[in-house]
């Protein structure tokens, strides 16, 4: 009993003076080494490949990436969304076309075919379509693809600005996967771009299965210019950026028929709010429980 006594007063001992040496450190080394040392060490343990129960493969190369991972795969922010294709699907029989507008690094789409092959329905039978505006996500997108060889006949990646059904905006892109923007504005910041008519896209479609939108506050813009593509849609799963867009949002998807809608997540207030909503189509054919 005294040497165990003994050796958890010397680990004490030893514990402070690590903490002790390492507050030190910290106050002698300039400030940015010390917050390298720190990302290293957090990306050491953080990142790296990670592998979905269905084989899929993503490389978490920074914070960023890891966040949009949590997001999705461990907060599972598109579960019920992705649940209530994958269940309507496996019913049907039919091909599944999935819009994806904002793929960023294309995280949502990967999970999306997790999902769908987690319920062992076959990649044959399913379509998806990323939009992406910033250069820099496609790339990384591209680079997920040619991680998932099998998703390649499944999956297209787009560049391009999504919300009005023309005209030109400027892109502004920032540090990170979401400090990206667009402005109308022809003297703004940011080089212009037009914005993609996405019945150029989808609108030989004979339905849209699901819709996930994250356009960082063009979503109303995209809801209101496109009613077409919204009434041919089955499950809508959307993120919007303030509160009068939320509201919006909500009274445009109800308008077009989506009655079973559920909002996930509120955070934030006002104009700084960020919601996470999806509906669906219920007409007998959709499994919406759990809502």
């Amino acid at each position: 009993m005294q040497g165990g006594q003994q050796r958890q007063n010397l680990f004490g001992r030893a514990s402070g003076v690590v903490a002790r040496f390492r507050a030190l450190l910290t106050s002698v080394l300039p400030g940015p080494f010390v917050s390298a040392i720190r990302q290293r060490r957090w990306r050491k343990a953080m990142c790296g490949i990670r592998v979905t129960s269905t084989g899929l493969k993503m490389d978490l190369r920074g914070y960023d990436d890891w966040l949009i991972y949590h997001e999705i795969f461990d907060e599972g922010e598109y579960e019920k969304a992705l649940e209530a294709l994958c269940s309507f699907h496996m019913r049907s029989g039919a091909t599944a076309h999935v819009l994806d507008l904002g793929g960023n690094i294309g995280f949502f789409a990967l999970r999306c075919a997790d999902a769908w092959l987690s319920h062992s329905l076959p990649l044959e039978r399913l379509r998806i379509v990323s939009v992406e505006p910033v250069l820099e996500n496609i790339r990384a997108t591209e680079a997920l693809a040619d991680l998932n060889p099998t998703l390649r006949e499944s999956w297209t990646i787009l560049q391009g600005v999504v919300g009005l059904r023309s005209g030109v905006v400027r892109l502004s892109e920032g540090p990170g996967h979401f400090c990206s923007s667009i402005s109308s504005d022809s003297k703004g910041a940011g080089d212009p771009l037009p914005y993609m008519d996405l019945s150029t896209v989808c609108g030989d479609w004979p339905e849209i299965s699901l819709m996930k939108v994250d356009i960082e506050g063009s979503e109303v813009d995209l809801l209101e210019s496109y009613g077409d593509l919204l009434a041919k849609s089955t499950v809508v799963c959307m993120e919007t950026h303030g509160v009068g867009r939320r509201l919006r949002s909500l009274e445009l998807l109800q308008s077009a028929g989506f009655q079973g809608i559920v909002i996930e997540r509120i955070v934030g207030l006002g104009s700084d709010e960020l919601g996470s909503i999806w509906g669906a189509r219920d007409d007998g054919k959709l499994n919406l429980t759990g809502q």
